[in-house]
C-alpha cells in the first residue's frame, strides 16, 4: 500500500492497472478490521467484564490494526476511537459514581461550625436534661491523634465499601478522600498507558474519557467543602493531594496535573476560611469566656491541639504561609490570655499564675508531639517571662523589705556612693532580725503555694527551684552589701549563714528529685 503514495509509481501504466484492485483491497481490509475491533469494543460493554484483560490481551495484541486504519482509513480510525472513548467514559463514570455514593455512607462528621478555638462555655450544651458534650471540652476536633495514619496508607488499596459497612466503622472524610484519589490515580495510570500504546501519544483521548469521572470527583469534594469546618481534615487532604501528585509524577503520568491543581484551588481557600474563623474567635471573641480560676483554660488546650496538628502536618513540607499564619495565631493567643488574666481577682500574682499554667499546657502538648519551631521558642520565652514575674511577686510577699533594700542600695554601692546610703545599722539589724526569724516558715509557705497554684507537677518543681534560687541570690547580694558598707564582721551574730540557707533549700529540692 505504500506504493500508492509514491508519485513516480502512480504515473506508471502498471499502477493504473492495479489501482482499482488495491483500492478494493484497502476498503475490504478496513471494513474487516473495523468489524473486528468493534466486536472487541462491544465486549467492553458487557457486565462483569475485566476491562484490563481485554485491553492487554486482546486490543494491544492487535494494535497494528489501529495503526493500519490511522494510515489508510483515518475516518474509520476516528470512528473506532470515538466508540472506545464513549464506552470507557460511560464505564468509568458509572463505576466511580457508584463507588463514591457507597463510600459517602461511611462518613462521620468531625467538626461543626461551633467548633472554634475561642468558642465554648463551661456549661453542658445539651439542655436541661441533655448530655451533649460541651464544645469547650471538644479538643479532639483539633487533635491529630491517629488521623495522620491516613498519610501512611497512601499507595495502599482503596476502601471496599460493602466490606467496611459490615464492620460498621465510620471514617473522617480525609480517609474517604484518599480512597477516591487512589482509585482515580490507579485508573488514570492504567488508561493513560493503554491509550498511548493503542492510539498513540494523544492526551486528549484520556481527557475525553475521564472528563465525567473527574467531574464526579470534583462535585463530591465541592459538596463536602461547602459545609466543612474541620481544619485538620482539610490539611490532611492537602497533604494527600500532594503525596498522590508526587506518585503520578514519579510514574511520569501527567494527565491529572490539572485535576490536582483544581483540588488544591478548592482546598486551600476553604482551609484558610476555617483557619481565619478560628483566629477570629480568639482575636475578636463575640462572648468573653468567664475566667474563675488560674487553671489552664479550655481555649489554651484547643489552641494547643490545633497548633500541634498544623505544625506536625507542616513538618517536611515547611509551607511558609502556614508558618506565618501560626505566628499570627500565637500572637492573638498571647493577647487573649493576657486579657483573660487581667480579669482575674487576686491581682498581679493570680494573673501570672494563670499565664504560667496556660503557657505551660500549650508547650507540654506541643512537646508531646515532638514539635520544635519558632512558636515553641516564643512560648518558652513567654513562660520564662511569666515565671520570672511570679517569682518576684512571691518573694516580695515574704522578703519585700530585704529585696527593696538590695535593689535600692546595690547601685549606690557599685557606684562607690556609700555616704548616700539612707539606712543606718539599726535598720540593717531590723532586716536581719526579720529574715532570721521567719525565713524557714516563708520557704515552707512558698513551697505549699507552688504546689497549690500549678497543675503541672514538673513545672511546679521548676518554679520552686527558681524561687529558692532567686531567694539565695538576693540574700547573697544583701550580705555582700552589708560586708562592703559595715565591714566583714558586722552583724555576725544575727546573720543566717549561706550554708544554713542552702541546707534548707536542698530539703525542698530533694522533694522534686
Amino acid at each position: 500500500m505504500s506504493c500508492l503514495k509514491d508519485d513516480r509509481a502512480r504515473s506508471t501504466l502498471a499502477f493504473q492497472d492495479v489501482e482499482p484492485e488495491l483500492e478494493k483491497l484497502r476498503c475490504k481490509a478496513a471494513a474487516r478490521i473495523r468489524d473486528f475491533l468493534m466486536q472487541k469494543l462491544d465486549q467492553l460493554r458487557m457486565k462483569r467484564t475485566n476491562i484490563q484483560i481485554i485491553q492487554q490481551n486482546v486490543l494491544l495484541k492487535y494494535k497494528y490494526f489501529n495503526t493500519f486504519l490511522a494510515a489508510h482509513a483515518p475516518e474509520t480510525s476516528v470512528e473506532i476511537r470515538a466508540n472506545y472513548v464513549d464506552t470507557m467514559s460511560r464505564y468509568y463514570h458509572s463505576k466511580f459514581r457508584t463507588y463514591v455514593q457507597s463510600l459517602l455512607k461511611l462518613r462521620v462528621e468531625v467538626a461543626s461550625k461551633d467548633d472554634l478555638v475561642g468558642v465554648g462555655s463551661e456549661r453542658n450544651s445539651g439542655g436541661l436534661f441533655g448530655s451533649k458534650k460541651s464544645v469547650a471540652t471538644r479538643t479532639s476536633v483539633f487533635s491529630l491523634g491517629e488521623r495522620n495514619k491516613v498519610l501512611e496508607e497512601v499507595g495502599t488499596d482503596s476502601i471496599i465499601p460493602h466490606i467496611a459497612s459490615e464492620t460498621k466503622v465510620k471514617y473522617g472524610f480525609e480517609v474517604l478522600f484518599r480512597s477516591m484519589l487512589h482509585l482515580l490515580c490507579e485508573s488514570a495510570t492504567t488508561e493513560y498507558l493503554f491509550t498511548h500504546q493503542f492510539f498513540g501519544r494523544m492526551d486528549s483521548i484520556f481527557h475525553q474519557i475521564f472528563a465525567k469521572t473527574i467531574g464526579v470527583f470534583m462535585e463530591t469534594i465541592e459538596g463536602f467543602l461547602g459545609d466543612c469546618y474541620d481544619a485538620v481534615g482539610l490539611l490532611l487532604m492537602i497533604r494527600l493531594t500532594r503525596d498522590h501528585q508526587l506518585i503520578m509524577s514519579r510514574r511520569r503520568v501527567p494527565v491529572l496535573d490539572g485535576t490536582f491543581d483544581r483540588v488544591n484551588l478548592s482546598l486551600w481557600p476553604r482551609f484558610k476560611k476555617v483557619f481565619d474563623a478560628n483566629l477570629e474567635s480568639v482575636s475578636n471573641p463575640r462572648d468573653s469566656p468567664t475566667v474563675n480560676d488560674t487553671h489552664p483554660h479550655f481555649i489554651s488546650r484547643k489552641y494547643a491541639e490545633l497548633a500541634g496538628s498544623i505544625h506536625c502536618l507542616n513538618q517536611g513540607v515547611d509551607n511558609e504561609m502556614l508558618t506565618a499564619n501560626m505566628s499570627h495565631f500565637l500572637a492573638a493567643m498571647e493577647k487573649r490570655l493576657c486579657t483573660m488574666s487581667s480579669s482575674l481577682a487576686g491581682g498581679r500574682k493570680n494573673s501570672h499564675i494563670f499565664l504560667i499554667n496556660n503557657y505551660d499546657v500549650i508547650l507540654a502538648i506541643l512537646k508531646e508531639r515532638n514539635i520544635t519551631c519558632n512558636d515553641t521558642e516564643k512560648l518558652e520565652k513567654l513562660l520564662a517571662s511569666a515565671t520570672g514575674a511570679f517569682v518576684e511577686d512571691e518573694l516580695q510577699g515574704h522578703f519585700g523589705k530585704m529585696i527593696g533594700f538590695v535593689k535600692e542600695v546595690e547601685p549606690m554601692v557599685q557606684a562607690g556612693n556609700l555616704e548616700g546610703i539612707p539606712y543606718n545599722e539599726d535598720y540593717i539589724g531590723l532586716l536581719l532580725s526579720e529574715f532570721s526569724g521567719g525565713w524557714q516558715a516563708a520557704i515552707d509557705k512558698v513551697n505549699n503555694a507552688v504546689m497549690k497554684y500549678f497543675t503541672n507537677f514538673k513545672n511546679g518543681m521548676d518554679i520552686l527551684k527558681h524561687v529558692l534560687t532567686q531567694l539565695l541570690l538576693y540574700y547573697t547580694r544583701f550580705l555582700d552589701i552589708i560586708k562592703t558598707v559595715f565591714g566583714p564582721n558586722a552583724f555576725s551574730g544575727q546573720i543566717v549563714t549561706i550554708p544554713n540557707l542552702m541546707h534548707e533549700i536542698k530539703k525542698y529540692s530533694r522533694t522534686f528529685v
